[in-house]
């Protein structure tokens, strides 16, 4: 990281922002990008979950149901669960 500091502060006195490309990136940042898309999934499949549905029609919560499986974030007996 010592590098990348140092690299802005030069491009700071240069009167230029910082581009760095992105092989320079820290190595950990995927798994950060990845995290990341796993928690907002996890807050997504449980706000579906509590979400009030009985004013949707049978087949936009159908079509909900299947989006959520599409995306992995639901399986058949965990919806048919939460559902009733």
């Amino acid at each position: 990281m010592k590098y990348l500091t140092n690299t802005k502060q030069a491009s700071a006195k240069a009167g230029m922002a910082a581009q760095l490309p992105s092989r320079e990136m820290p190595v950990d940042q995927p798994s950060i990008i990845t995290q990341t898309c796993e928690e907002k999934l996890l807050l997504l499949k449980q706000a579906l979950q509590n979400m009030e549905m009985s004013w949707l029609s049978l087949a936009e919560q159908n079509q909900i149901l299947r989006t959520m499986q599409l995306w992995g974030i639901a399986n058949s007996s965990e919806m048919h669960h939460s559902l009733s």
